[in-house]
């Protein structure tokens, strides 16, 4: 799951301090009636409107025209004399809401991990752009796939969804000294990577390796874990880790410091997750046997194995849609006591159809209702334990009809 609606202010926490949060504001009214052009001789072509009082610019698309490699683009910082202000193609342009479109004119779907094929322009690795811009549109560089350096403005106030989408070789870049807003963490999904952001004057950073997460303005939420982080420790601050966190990330190890006392939907949900420690001052969360959990109730919260074999802790006394599964496509899980079971709680088990062995170890069935069972799953049981289960999965509504019961011995 991953956070599309509204603004997260985000403080990244840096070795010397935090970063500038704001708010980002497009206040121009523009005349999309006429197009202007300028040409950069064998580079590209950009395509701009002028705002309805003619005293700011905005590049909408660009063609590109350089075939080779390794090329580095230089954006106008004036079209007719007015400063170029916007870049990128807003909805209101083409009214298609269905995808994201780049400044090159590349569709988008990252709901759909689509980040357009071929049509990527995969050639360009240098991107400056003009100090006079304070408005990049959503997804304006998504697909760049071999992007390595790029230059953003002194005035830039923020950062916009899907900003730099599977911009795969991009690790890091330098922002103004002004800081600015990071929209939420879809704008370094699949930046497999990004090690950071560096402000202009060199006194922040933020690095993998402990320090590669961003907070949010008062620090008791962990917005998001850095893609090529490897090992975090989570501030003392935090509160609260939030939806999908770590979700795709390259995280393998991670520390709960004392006072983290929830963790959302997915946070960790598809991260190579090998090692999960808890701070012993924390009330709320107790790990083991590859399981965090939350003491009180049971409920599980993070499954992880080196193998594709996960056996649950007896220390989990239920499980729902929330949890998050380290290693998707899991092909034989173990549950050796009874437990409660929510809708929908295997989704982040299963990868696409794969089927996944489910080893109930117990006599009574698990406390469940309908939308418990379904997908791919292949319920084992011992013999004398198949008419109870049996009789179970009937009441597990339509979905259970997919799942088939074994015995063993």
């Amino acid at each position: 799951m991953k956070k599309t609606n509204g603004i997260i202010m985000l403080t990244v926490l840096m070795l010397l301090g935090v970063l500038a949060v704001g708010k980002s504001a497009d206040a121009a009214s523009w005349n999309g009636k006429k197009e202007y052009q300028i040409t950069q001789s064998g580079k590209a072509v950009y395509h701009a409107y002028l705002s309805d009082d003619g005293k700011e610019s905005w590049i909408y698309r660009v063609d590109l025209l350089d075939k080779g490699t390794n090329v580095s683009l230089t954006f106008p910082e004036q079209v007719q004399n007015a400063p170029v202000t916007k870049i990128g193609t807003a909805f209101q342009l083409d009214d298609i809401h269905e995808a994201y479109h780049n400044v090159f004119g590349t569709t988008y779907e990252p709901w759909h991990d689509e980040d357009g094929g071929w049509y990527s322009q995969t050639n360009i690795k240098k991107i400056v752009l003009p100090d006079t811009v304070n408005t990049i549109e959503d997804a304006c560089f998504a697909g760049l796939r071999n992007l390595t350096e790029i230059h953003l403005p002194e005035n830039l106030e923020r950062l916009n969804h899907y900003l730099f989408y599977n911009c795969r070789r991009l690790a890091s870049f330098t922002i103004g000294e002004k800081g600015l807003v990071v929209s939420d963490d879809t704008v370094f999904q699949n930046c497999d990577r990004m090690k950071g952001i560096t402000k202009a004057d060199g006194s922040f950073t933020l690095v993998s390796g402990g320090k590669g997460i961003a907070l949010s303005a008062d620090k008791k939420t962990l917005i998001q874990i850095m893609p090529s982080a490897k090992k975090i420790t989570v501030p003392s601050t935090v509160e609260t880790i939030d939806v999908s966190a770590a979700e795709g990330t390259n995280l393998e190890q991670i520390k709960i410091s004392k006072k983290v006392k929830k963790i959302e939907t997915a946070a960790f949900d598809n991260a190579p997750i090998k090692k999960v420690t808890v701070d012993k001052k924390n009330k709320w969360f107790g790990t083991d046997k590859n399981c965090l959990y939350y003491r009180k109730t049971g409920t599980l919260v993070l499954a992880y194995a080196k193998k594709n074999t996960m056996t649950l802790s007896k220390k989990v006394k239920k499980i729902d849609s929330s949890v998050s599964v380290a290693r998707r496509g899991v092909k034989k899980l173990i549950i050796p006591k009874r437990i409660t079971l929510k809708a929908e709680w295997y989704d982040s088990f299963l990868y696409q159809q794969e089927p996944m062995k489910v080893y109930f170890q117990v006599k009574m069935p698990p406390k469940a209702g309908k939308g418990v069972l379904g997908g791919t799953m292949k319920i084992y049981v011992k013999k004398q334990y198949k008419k109870a289960y049996k009789k179970w999965m009937k009441k597990c509504g339509k979905r259970a009809k997919s799942c088939k019961l074994y015995t063993t011995k």
